[in-house]
């Protein structure tokens, strides 16, 4: 397990419909769709956002803009993207008056987001012994565990009683790490009580606590193949929707659908992704065709496949 310093603590072991960025700055017209997506089980930090108009045409032109500039902002800009894509793995926003409210009416308008894609931070929970640890990361993040004791560390600071006295322990039960691993790992909530039936009793006679350090991690996108004359099916559930992380019709490999026609283990098509997001994005469902009809033939006489990555969010 990786080990880490917890201070003053212990020490552990061409424009799509939807439109996106890898991080920085992303912008959409009024009523199109904005797609933000971070990897690597990082998350969404948004660090600024506007909807509403602060150029004259340069910005998403329209019939309706004058040659003058405009100062038009929506002041539930950052309040709406914070509530729909702070600290998730991926958000759709559409960028609507029905959303924000119309800062500016009569003029054509558009959505502007600056965010970072961040590291989760580690968290920190601590109980006494003989009561339960609870640890909750929500529906769409799995818990990780970056360390934990069962023991004491310090004197009468943590979960005083009267066994413990004025001077410092150094008491850990080696089972902690395992223990919240097999208990909570790659979980959305779990509970471990501080007990010696559950840990070991590493210090007789000695009140006792629970410490456990962790991070809400992103989990990585689902992945799907299917070869070319195949349907691809993509399901999130009725209460979840897709999001689109990547999308190939080619072939990169020869291991994959393997065929007695390939001539190229290199080729992919420009549309597959665009093709993928339209059809897919923000729905519950999808279903693609792997073929040349939907994504044009980017390697005559090789025989191709689809490969998608997405997200249920």
């Amino acid at each position: 397990m990786k080990l880490i310093l917890l201070v003053g603590l212990f020490v552990f072991s061409a424009q799509s419909q939807f439109p996106s960025a890898a991080a920085g700055s992303v912008t959409i017209c009024e009523h199109g769709t904005m797609k933000i997506s971070c990897d690597k089980s990082t998350e969404i930090h948004i660090t600024d956002a506007s909807y509403g108009r602060q150029d004259g045409a340069e910005t998403c032109p329209h019939p309706s803009i004058r040659h003058k500039t405009y100062d038009c902002h929506a002041e539930s800009s950052e309040h709406v993207l914070m509530e729909a894509c702070e600290g998730k793995s991926a958000c759709l926003v559409d960028a609507k008056n029905g959303v924000f409210g119309d800062p500016c009416p009569g003029i054509f308008k558009y959505l502007r987001v600056s965010y970072q894609c961040i590291e989760p931070t580690i968290k920190s929970e601590t109980v006494c012994e003989h009561k339960r640890m609870n640890i909750a990361c929500g529906d769409y993040k799995k818990i990780k565990i970056e360390g934990a004791r069962y023991g004491r560390t310090d004197n009468r600071e943590t979960c005083p009683h009267p066994s413990v006295t004025s001077k410092t322990y150094d008491c850990r039960a080696a089972s902690s790490d395992r223990v919240l691993f097999e208990a909570c790992e790659g979980k959305s909530r779990c509970h471990v009580d501080a007990t010696n039936g559950v840990f070991g009793d590493p210090c007789p006679g000695l009140f006792k606590y629970l410490r456990v350090a962790y991070r809400c991690v992103v989990p990585p996108p689902k992945s799907k193949t299917v070869c070319e004359h195949q349907r691809m099916d993509i399901h999130c559930g009725e209460s979840k929707k897709i999001i689109i992380e990547s999308a190939s019709y080619g072939r990169n490999d020869g291991e994959t659908c393997p065929h007695v026609s390939i001539k190229t283990n290199n080729c992919h098509a420009e549309s597959s992704e665009r093709m993928v997001s339209d059809a897919c994005d923000g729905k519950s469902q999808c279903h693609l065709a792997a073929s040349n009809s939907v994504f044009g033939d980017p390697c005559g006489g090789t025989f191709k496949y689809l490969r998608v990555k997405h997200r249920c969010f």
